[in-house]
């Protein structure tokens, strides 16, 4: 069981909902307010009161946040860094034999999805700002929702379905609640801030915001449950793995995981954070709950990193569905990562040689945010952007799962289990590439509307 109320017990050990609460900027600031964590990731879930009773930290400074479900204790110090090394060593060795790894977690940076471009041809036709929240589909966002025309078939998946009674977890930097597109969509009964004490999952980087747009413009009625993990740039990665036990315990169908990180299989607490994701998305799995996950776009092939001691998380674990991004003229986006845990594509946008815009996709974005120079040239009004990358197509699959998931339970009266979600993906997918599968596309480019089409045969 989560405990996901604050629970503090000042003398043995502190449990905690969140990593951070209640210390300011200048403490952490200062010479002696430095903040320092320690992780353990245990053998076995059971064990981990077993292990807090032997660890004894008895020091107000130290915090300890528990994520029982997979068995991670995070330690952080706010005091001198001696506290927590003293604490921590006279117990050693009777704590080894609880212990799978143990390290630092490191922080998390978000793969910002920005058009790369030093100059543009500028196409721009029809100004599209004579609507005030016209949706991402409308004739006056021509031609850069060219992406949800092809996922949805010119949107005929929708007379089918519309995502009903279906949830998708938002693990990103939070949501423009807002933003007219995505209030009705937004459940913040059960979305949480991790990045601060405030309980507001207010979008601040526009990166969550722009992953929503997606989902409601493929799903319109599923719901999105925000879970914020980044704050302006960066995250931590422990929020990250809470948010992904949390949001399994609040009965998600689909957690989206737009973000990434390259970790070393080698490095004894890198190690830490692989066992740690792939902990945290078995749990998932084995609650039934579906992971997507972004390739990444770094252009590397994910293989040959791993065989360079380099592994891309989570995209690279075998429980996640992972998605790699698709062109315009359906080839593989210039930097989409690829590799044989490439499980689908979608289109994620991109700029060809002529530095022609035309190719990116038009997605939501923070209304209290100004537009980027490619946006204000193009004439894309507030509260949208052009954008391309792998965490834009992740959301795409997120969304078509939904579909599936709603249109199964109005047939048989259950959810499917994922051998079925991925069998309807197959068969609904557009062959690109070699024939079959490959590593740049999977089992190729989604189809929302022929994956319900083949759920009917």
């Amino acid at each position: 069981m989560r405990y996901v109320t604050r629970i503090l017990i000042w003398g043995l050990f502190i449990i905690s909902a969140f990593s951070i609460l209640g210390y300011s900027s200048v403490q952490a600031q200062t010479t002696k307010d430095i903040q320092e964590n320690y992780t353990f990731l245990l053998k076995n879930p059971n064990q981990t009161y077993k292990f807090l009773k032997e660890l004894d930290i008895n020091n107000k400074n130290i915090k300890v946040t528990v994520i029982e479900e997979i068995g991670l204790i995070y330690i952080e110090n706010y005091g001198v860094k001696e506290d927590l090394e003293q604490e921590l060593s006279p117990h050693s060795e009777k704590l080894a034999k609880y212990i799978s790894a143990e390290g630092e977690l490191p922080e998390l940076q978000v793969p910002l999805d920005k058009p790369s471009v030093t100059d543009f041809k500028d196409t721009k036709g029809e100004e599209v700002q004579k609507l005030q929240t016209p949706y991402l589909s409308s004739p006056d966002f021509k031609p850069y929702n060219w992406y949800l025309e092809d996922i949805t078939e010119n949107y005929q998946s929708q007379i089918i379905n519309k995502g009903d009674n279906t949830s998708i977890a938002l693990i990103d930097s939070g949501i423009d609640g807002d933003h007219p597109l995505l209030t009705h969509n937004i459940n913040l009964n059960l979305g949480k801030n991790y990045t601060s004490d405030e309980l507001n999952v207010n979008d601040e980087m526009g990166h969550g915001t722009s992953v929503a747009g997606i989902l409601t413009s493929i799903a319109p009625n599923t719901t999105i449950v925000p879970y914020k993990v980044f704050g302006v740039e960066n995250g931590k990665s422990l929020w990250v793995l809470e948010a992904i036990v949390d949001s399994t315990n609040d009965n998600n169908d689909i957690l989206n995981l737009s973000l990434g990180t390259y970790k070393s299989k080698n490095d004894k607490e890198e190690q830490l954070l692989i066992k740690a994701y792939d902990a945290a998305i078995k749990y998932a799995n084995k609650n039934g709950v579906l992971v997507i996950a972004a390739a990444g776009n770094f252009s590397e092939d994910l293989d040959t990193a791993k065989r360079n001691d380099k592994m891309y998380l989570p995209g690279n674990l075998k429980d996640v569905i992972t998605v790699s991004s698709s062109t315009i003229n359906n080839t593989l986006a210039s930097y989409s990562n690829y590799g044989r845990n490439i499980d689908f594509s979608a289109p994620g946008g991109d700029i060809d040689a002529t530095f022609n815009v035309n190719g990116l996709i038009l997605t939501t974005f923070p209304i209290n945010k100004p537009n980027n120079f490619i946006d204000q040239a193009m004439g894309i009004p507030p509260g949208y952007t052009l954008s391309n990358g792998t965490s834009l197509s992740a959301p795409q699959v997120s969304a078509s799962i939904a579909l599936i998931i709603s249109e199964y339970k109005g047939i048989k009266g259950k959810k499917p289990n994922m051998n079925k979600v991925m069998r309807y993906l197959k068969e609904g997918a557009s062959d690109l590439g070699n024939p079959g599968y490959d590593v740049y596309f999977g089992y190729g480019k989604i189809n929302a509307y022929q994956s319900l089409i083949s759920m009917q045969q």
